[in-house]
């Protein structure tokens, strides 16, 4: 399933997200946004990072991180992918969203470590869409 229409889904239902990466300096071991590299021109490593998905709805907020080892290359889709779907799972999980995707509504969302996408899986009608 694409990112930006599961993005685009959350906030035609009232939902508020924010999505925000983070990068390490090679010199410094501390986490930057990529608007505050970019703001004090400084360079980020090309390994490690974190993005955190932040979903807002009238009286909660949903907080998860997907983090990149300083051993891997920091990718921001993978990385969006991975929190995003985390953050799918709480809203499931406690009953405040549900998948438009499936006339039976009783869709959930996985996230496919060989494929490395997020998509929906009805296990009542055998869909199955990226």
């Amino acid at each position: 399933m694409n990112i930006e229409k599961i993005v685009k889904d959350l906030r035609s239902k009232g939902y508020r997200v924010h999505i925000a990466h983070f990068r390490y300096t090679p010199t410094q071991q501390s986490l930057w946004t990529t608007v505050e590299l970019r703001e004090t021109n400084r360079q980020p490593s090309l390994k490690g990072g974190m993005t955190h998905v932040k979903i807002v709805g009238d009286d909660f907020t949903i907080n998860k991180y997907a983090e990149c080892s300083l051993k891997d290359a920091f990718c921001k889709k993978l990385g969006t992918t991975i929190a995003l779907g985390r953050a799918l799972k709480e809203l499931e999980k406690e009953k405040l969203y549900q998948a438009s995707s499936c006339k039976n509504k009783r869709c959930f969302f996985h996230f496919d470590s060989t494929y490395k996408k997020l998509f929906l899986y009805c296990p009542f009608c055998g869909t199955k869409r990226f």
